[in-house]
């Protein structure tokens, strides 16, 4: 799902509440949108896995499959 704005809409909430786990994707050092989504939809934070890219280069997608890859063993 991508996230397009603040604050969440209900599909947001719903679809957080129908996965185990859900990877969220950030380019900042952070994690602000993990922390959103804990503290305004009161998600349990350990169902959050985040994928944090934050050195000035573009998001690739080899970057999120690799990443994805190693945190979800």
């Amino acid at each position: 799902m991508r996230v397009r704005s603040f604050p969440f809409c209900d599909e947001v909430v719903d679809f957080v509440a129908a996965h185990e786990r859900v990877f969220v994707v950030e380019q900042n050092r952070d994690a602000q949108m993990k922390s959103l989504l804990v503290n305004e939809c009161g998600v349990d934070p350990a169902r959050l896995i985040s994928i944090l890219h934050y050195d000035g280069t573009p998001l690739t997608a080899r970057f999120v499959t690799r990443e994805i890859a190693e945190k979800a063993r």
